[in-house]
């Protein structure tokens, strides 16, 4: 991964690629950085967020709602610096908290859940209930 080259928890991503971008989902807490812009030419789109990707399903949404109501999502950061993701297909019909994040989250005991200055053009999202093309569900977090 480029910009995660021995990677801890507690260390921010510089994301150049579509892999760099699904290693988020090992580092909820980091303050990431696109670097780029992401689309169908870039790294990894064919295994990671094309229509082929996952047995057809697409793009994996970042955060989860295990039962009975733990929510696991973005409690750190991605800026975007003005760049786009482009081209993202998702098709998860069956599947709640669908979007790039299924969940963004902020607590009373951290400061996060924040996604700026990031752009989605031509995106496919498909999904059951809460859905969207950037989060699926914001708890309390910034967008």
């Amino acid at each position: 991964m480029a910009g995660c080259d021995g990677c801890t928890p507690s260390q921010n991503l510089e994301i150049r690629d579509w892999y760099d971008l699904d290693a988020i989902r090992d580092n909820l807490g980091g303050h990431h950085t696109l670097m780029n812009d992401l689309d169908s030419t870039t790294a990894g789109y064919t295994e990671l967020a094309g229509p082929t990707a996952n047995g057809g399903k697409g793009w994996q949404p970042i955060g989860t709602c295990l039962p009975p109501s733990d929510f696991r999502g973005l409690t750190g950061a991605l800026d975007g610096q003005g760049y786009e993701i482009r081209d993202l297909f998702i098709n998860r019909s069956d599947e709640d908290l669908v979007g790039l994040f299924g969940v963004v989250i902020a607590g009373a005991f951290h400061v996060g859940g924040v996604v700026k200055e990031t752009g989605l053009v031509n995106v496919t999202v498909i999904g059951n209930s809460l859905v969207g093309g950037l989060v699926g569900i914001n708890l309390a977090g910034t967008l």
